[in-house]
């Protein structure tokens, strides 16, 4: 069994940053004949020490977004804070810092915030999928965990939701129905000619 280093290290070359006395230093790990070599490539930036630095707080959200979006991390129900630092090279309390000011929420209802959106998306293509399925799917463990995420960012039960949503399909079926349906128009009378 590898190491968590051993396992980052498999590849040729790793590039990540680190904070030192205020300054962020950008490095590079690199494998070259079976040996590790180490360069400082250079300062890209100041540690954040206020609200004076919410650009680069906002820089470090952005690239925080674009992963969650590109990888869908959190549909592994055991996504930790530590595995998205590991997986930008970040460290845990810049990531923390830019979710808590930027996202101005903790990290765990950041990462259920997107698995809520994604079981709603699970719903909408099919609504008459179980809830338990959509559930596992999204990334959480249990029932009670999606039921109160989802309530707390949709307002609803998942169940009310559902049910809406196939009211709204219902309400679709039955209206194309009467559409396609000809409309007969009654003779005229006798009494009429």
């Amino acid at each position: 069994i590898k190491s968590p280093l051993e396992h980052r290290l498999t590849g040729f070359l790793i590039i990540f940053d680190i904070t030192n006395h205020h300054k962020i230093m950008r490095l590079i790990l690199r494998k070259k004949q079976g040996k590790l070599t180490l360069k400082v490539v250079g300062r890209i930036g100041k540690k954040p020490k206020n609200s004076k630095d919410y650009v680069y707080m906002e820089k470090v959200y952005m690239r925080i977004e674009k992963f969650m979006r590109k990888k869908t991390p959190f549909l592994d129900g055991d996504f930790s804070i530590q595995d998205l630092c590991d997986s930008l090279y970040m460290s845990r309390s810049l990531v923390s810092r830019s979710i808590n000011r930027i996202g101005n929420t903790n990290f765990r209802s950041y990462v259920n915030n997107y698995r809520v959106t994604y079981a709603l998306e699970l719903m909408q293509k099919d609504p008459r999928v179980k809830l338990s399925q959509i559930a596992s799917l999204s990334g959480f463990n249990s029932i009670p965990s999606f039921n109160s995420s989802f309530k707390d960012v949709m307002s609803m039960c998942p169940s009310e939701y559902v049910r809406s949503l196939q009211l709204k399909e219902d309400l679709r079926y039955y209206s194309k129905k009467k559409e396609s349906e000809p409309r007969f128009v009654s003779a005229p009378s006798l009494q009429d000619v």
